[in-house]
């Protein structure tokens, strides 16, 4: 029973996710990988080629993504629509993690639930067909958290939990790889650790397993820079350009001239090492904090609002013609502004400059929505909701055949976002 729910599962998570990439497949940006994705495009190309080092520098982004596009490019050569098949059975296999999860840590209903949820939820539909992180990272850190809950005896008692312990770490230790800054929660997981298991011992695997794969990262970037750098060096600019008086704007530099000026900014000065520079971006915004405690504590209240259901904010749909407003636009989500003239509200907005200017605008606006620069998911459109209240309805059980059916059906005459 569990293994026939399991391929459902698997199948209705991997189907949406191919009709969402079929429907994209004729956008004008499908074959064109934009803003990160360009640069993860171009580390990937190198190591393909046969640098497997991936360059003479410290790693200045995380280089887990790049050396797994190097794989598919190697295996399936440059061609976009293998590479995201690939990633949306990677996804799919995500909403069987959560599966799994939700079994182990309340009932058969909630991880099935949570699973479907997961599977319709727009943002991961939409990340699952682009080229960056999120992909990855989120099936190594569920299959992760699935092994710590294994290991920790949820529900019943592991036969192994050294090595659920060990596994548990190494997939930690490459979803930090692909995004450090999942670093911060390994102290207090080992610490969980230490206290639920019966050999306090046992669950330090757990921290070897993490040391691994970022010990390897660091010795290569100690070996062709002559610097350690633990993961990359864009962590310093990262924190400064969501800590600082600033912060409007520079929060919505895009690649290019703006960006390059500031990144440049400790070269001019004489601060020439990528640790160092790094370091002198971290400092500038500790002297924020420090320096404005007033301000930074509203800065973020302004981040915690942000992280609110965009509905609540009513920030998804632009209302107003006001280009201010333009500033709080999606909140949880910077990357669409839908119907109701917001593609002309910020027709001169720099984050459009270049799809306005190229015409893509238009193409989009068509389907109702405009493309620009997100710095996180958008909002699950209406659609995926109204899908999953149907499965619900009245709490009867779940029938994955009947789901699927439901969902593939509701998906395609649904409106689709489009590609960025």
């Amino acid at each position: 029973m569990i293994r026939r729910r399991s391929t459902h599962l698997f199948l209705l998570a991997l189907l949406v996710r191919l009709i969402h990439l079929a429907q994209i497949r004729s956008g004008p940006t499908f074959d064109v990988p934009l803003v990160d994705g360009a640069n993860y495009f171009r580390t990937a190309s190198a190591i393909a080629s046969g640098d497997l080092l991936g360059g003479s520098q410290a790693f200045w982004q995380p280089p887990l993504y790049p050396y797994f596009l190097a794989l598919l490019l190697r295996i399936f050569g440059p061609s976009m629509t293998a590479i995201y098949v690939v990633q949306a059975a990677i996804g799919a296999l995500s909403c069987l993690l959560v599966y799994f999860l939700g079994r182990r840590l309340f009932d058969e209903r909630s991880g099935l639930a949570a699973s479907i949820i997961m599977a319709l939820y727009g943002p991961l539909i939409h990340f699952d067909a682009q080229p960056l992180i999120p992909v990855l990272h989120i099936v190594l850190l569920l299959g992760g958290l699935l092994f710590i809950v294994r290991a920790a005896g949820i529900p019943e008692a592991a036969s192994s939990p050294g090595r659920e312990w060990g596994l548990a770490g190494l997939l930690w230790g490459l979803a930090v790889v692909a995004t450090p800054n999942l670093l911060l929660a390994v102290p207090p997981i080992a610490l969980w650790g230490l206290k639920r298991a019966r050999r306090p011992a046992v669950p330090l695997l757990f921290l070897l397993g993490v040391g691994l794969p970022i010990a390897a990262v660091t010795a290569r970037n100690l070996a062709v820079s002559g610097e350690a750098v633990l993961i990359s060096s864009n962590g310093g600019i990262n924190f400064y350009i969501g800590n600082n008086p600033d912060y409007d704007r520079t929060i919505r530099i895009r690649p290019g001239g703006e960006f390059e000026r500031l990144a440049s900014e400790p070269e001019n000065l004489g601060i020439l090492g990528a640790a160092a520079r790094s370091r002198y971006f971290v400092s500038r915004a500790r002297d924020f904090l420090a320096g404005y405690p007033g301000a930074a504590v509203r800065l973020y209240l302004r981040k915690g609002l942000d992280l609110l259901p965009a509905k609540l904010r009513e920030a998804v749909v632009l209302r107003s013609p006001s280009r201010n407003d333009f500033h709080f636009c999606g909140g949880a989500w910077e990357g669409f502004c839908v119907r109701g003239g917001a593609a002309e509200n910020f027709a001169g907005d720099g984050a459009a400059e270049d799809f306005l200017r190229d015409g893509a605008a238009e193409n989009f606006r068509a389907g109702g929505a405009v493309p620009v620069r997100r710095r996180s998911p958008p909002a699950p459109g209406p659609r995926f909701f109204t899908t999953a209240k149907e499965l619900f309805a009245g709490g009867a059980a779940i029938r994955p055949g009947l789901a699927l059916r439901k969902a593939s059906t509701s998906l395609m005459v649904s409106s689709r976002y489009s590609p960025g």
